[in-house]
């Protein structure tokens, strides 16, 4: 059985907004609860580096007694590495970090340029965060961000925001799946369906109202 990623509320969300500071800080928390955003599509993410040949590491996914597992390999020598078997590079992007160029206020959408799989996609801009896209870019990394979500919302991480929004936008605003699909960028509607559960505030409310009737 697949584990459910651990969300916030919407409202558990804008009460630790109230304490950021930080104009980039808090449009990177809101690009990653609203626009449903990686943290690697947000802040950008380095190339990997092999150790033995300084070459491009290649990141597979495999499967071993029914559990889905990711390894490493050097591009070039296919070495099975540990992650400190190779370092990021210091002036090479896998995924570039989101900026100004990637946003068209005009057409209401934000580009995102080899994204996770590779892969371009657009997003429409939700109505929360226009305002603060002129903070672009964020130039922060990743572990940072990381780091500094604690101080807001101890219990998650950066990418629980991405579960959040997701589960919000399906289950509160009821939104069709297939466009949380998009919204993600998932390839496979199966991968989505991981946020129809339903919480147990929902299960409990949906009992009280048929006695209600």
């Amino acid at each position: 059985m697949r584990k459910l990623p651990i969300t916030i509320s919407e409202s558990e969300f804008l009460e630790g907004l109230k304490k950021v500071k930080d104009n980039k800080l808090k449009l990177a928390f809101m690009l990653g609860f609203y626009q449903c955003m990686r943290i690697s599509e947000i802040v950008g993410l380095k190339k990997a580096i092999s150790n033995c040949c300084r070459a491009e590491v290649d990141k597979v996914k495999t499967e071993e007694n029914n559990k889905k597992k990711t390894i490493y390999k050097c591009s070039k020598c296919l070495k099975e590495l540990k992650t400190s078997d190779f370092r990021r590079s210091k002036t090479e992007w896998q995924i570039y970090p989101l900026t100004k160029d990637n946003i068209d206020l005009n057409k209401g959408y934000i580009h995102l340029k080899n994204a996770k799989g590779r892969v371009d996609r657009d997003i429409p801009i939700m109505k929360p965060i226009i305002k603060g896209l002129k903070h672009l870019p964020i130039e922060m990394g990743i572990r940072n961000l990381e780091k500094r979500i604690k101080n807001y919302w101890p219990a998650i991480h950066p990418h629980s925001l991405r579960h959040a929004g997701a589960t919000m936008y399906l289950n509160d605003k009821k939104l069709d799946i297939r466009f949380i699909q998009q919204l993600l960028g998932h390839s496979n509607l199966s991968t989505t369906q991981i946020y129809t559960h339903v919480n147990p505030t929902q299960l409990k409310n949906a009992f009280e109202d048929i006695w209600k009737k």
